[in-house]
């Protein structure tokens, strides 16, 4: 057989990388495809300074020593237990790769640490491609939802007719805690808001 060919049959190993090299995953996030804000070094090193307890991890495949796929994940501490998630807030989590044997040994790993004794509970929140191939005995797939509303009536039209009193009640906690949602006026508040 070729050896492009072998390499398509021999397994992909991927496993926990605490802290990988920063200027690689930059370099390996920055030319995936699918890659967003939030598999960058910006939003997840923002979420472990913002929330006690949040912890980043990245699940990594490597071929001949050079990444072949990333995925991070943050584990929440909630005492002795804690949970899994790719990623928090519902936000993208997607493995980063070329491959879809490295994507699947991605997400096999991933379950592999939601099975570790103390995880009360994980998820991963894919918005590209299938579910796993392999779904482990007690694990659950939840198909959730990300859609564009439509302001031209105004907000309030938004908030009290389409949002369930849940999300409302999980907004004004914002609200409530100080966070101020404004439009952004110009170019170099924009600027300024992709560099978060």
């Amino acid at each position: 057989p070729r050896a492009d060919q072998r390499r398509n049959e021999e397994p992909v190993k991927a496993e926990l990388e605490h802290r990988p090299p920063r200027e690689e995953l930059e370099r390996f996030v920055g030319s995936a495809p699918g890659a967003t804000f939030f598999h960058t070094h910006a939003w997840l090193d923002s979420l472990e300074h913002a929330f006690r307890g949040f912890r980043v991890l990245w699940l990594t495949a490597r071929e001949s020593g050079s990444l072949a796929g990333v995925m991070p994940a943050v584990r929440i501490a909630r005492g002795p237990f804690s949970y899994l998630w790719s990623l928090p807030f519902g936000t993208y989590g997607e493995p980063l790769s070329r491959d879809g044997r490295v994507r699947e040994a991605l997400l096999a790993e991933f379950l592999r640490l939601a099975r570790a004794p103390g995880c009360l509970d994980a998820g991963a929140v894919l918005f590209r491609g299938d579910p796993p191939a392999r779904i482990p005995r007690g694990a659950r797939i939840a198909t959730e939802e990300c859609r564009l509303v439509s302001l031209e009536k105004g907000f309030d039209e938004v908030w009290n007719t389409q949002w369930s009193g849940k999300r409302r009640q999980l907004a004004r906690r914002g609200l409530d805690a100080g966070v101020v949602v404004r439009s952004l006026e110009s170019e170099e508040e924009v600027r300024r808001f992709h560099t978060i």
